[in-house]
């Protein structure tokens, strides 16, 4: 079977659990709307090896999918408010630190067995203070799991939006890992009320790895995640968004991401269509 060519500049891809939560079929269901390009959701644990792993290895394999990056989760991990997020999610937490860098071991080697080139996560709250008890050892684990991503031949894409552009821009040079970078989500900085989209987009341009097209709109009071909404009808200006992923070399694919919602198959094919005329009307402008 020969490898799918890689993506076009801009290409639209998916998350691929948006589209269908049985991790088996959700291929063949992103084949089916029409993707050629998508981003791979996390998996329980257990499918990291055995039967299961062979199971989902053959489902990828023969989906003629391009997967432009797998994304690392954990078990036990909970996004329903930011304090099951403060308490659950990522690699910053100590308890968990460990164990968890072993998964994300054997998410690169599953990676490396499928020809993927890139992995991402969400690692937690990064500290706003490089002083605190938990930063080093976050920078180290970091460290690690990146230099098994370059001996696999892939990069490691850190997930934005649960710090401020600046602060994940400060962890990023002190991990100074060539290999590591952002996948950048514009929306998760509504989300969590820590930065503008476009200008976290101009801190972080030198690391941008990845991009993931969603929407929201900023909390509505403190302490509160912000609300996803259908791309298109949030607070991302996504001409400005392209324009500017233009303008500093970004060439790569743009994948929908809708995590939440009752039309979620609807909602992404209406955000395929718009990111379209999005980047036609882009491509086909002066160059930057």
């Amino acid at each position: 079977m020969s490898s799918p060519s890689p993506p076009a500049p801009f290409e639209i891809g998916v998350m691929l659990n948006n589209l269908e939560r049985d991790r088996l079929k959700a291929f063949r269901v992103a084949a089916e709307q029409g993707f050629r390009v998508v981003h791979t959701s996390a998996l329980p644990e257990a499918w990291l090896e055995g039967e299961a792993r062979q199971r989902y290895a053959e489902a990828a394999r023969s989906s003629d999918l391009l997967i432009d990056a797998m994304f690392v989760g954990f078990d036990g991990q909970s996004y329903t408010d930011l304090s099951a997020i403060r308490r659950t999610v990522g690699l910053v937490l100590p308890h968990y630190r460990e164990h968890r860098c072993q998964v994300a071991f054997r998410y690169s080697d599953l990676a490396r067995e499928l020809g993927v080139t890139a992995l991402a996560a969400h690692i937690g709250f990064v500290p706003h203070d490089r002083g605190h008890p938990d930063y080093g050892p976050l920078v180290e684990t970091i460290c690690r799991i990146a230099d098994r991503c370059r001996e696999n031949g892939q990069t490691f894409r850190l997930e934005t939006g649960q710090e401020p552009a600046a602060v994940l821009r400060q962890f990023l040079e002190d991990v100074g890992r060539q290999n590591v970078g952002v996948n950048f989500d514009p929306a998760n900085f509504l989300l969590y009320g820590t930065d503008r989209p476009l200008s976290a987009l101009a801190e972080l341009a030198p690391f941008v790895q990845g991009v993931h097209c969603k929407d929201g709109r900023w909390p509505m009071a403190a302490d509160a995640l912000g609300v996803e909404v259908p791309i298109g009808q949030g607070e991302v200006d996504f001409p400005a968004l392209l324009a500017k992923l233009r303008a500093i070399g970004y060439r790569g694919p743009l994948v929908i991401e809708r995590e939440h919602g009752p039309r979620v198959i609807e909602d992404v094919r209406a955000a395929r269509d718009y990111l379209s005329k999005v980047v036609n009307a882009n491509l086909s402008g002066p160059r930057p």
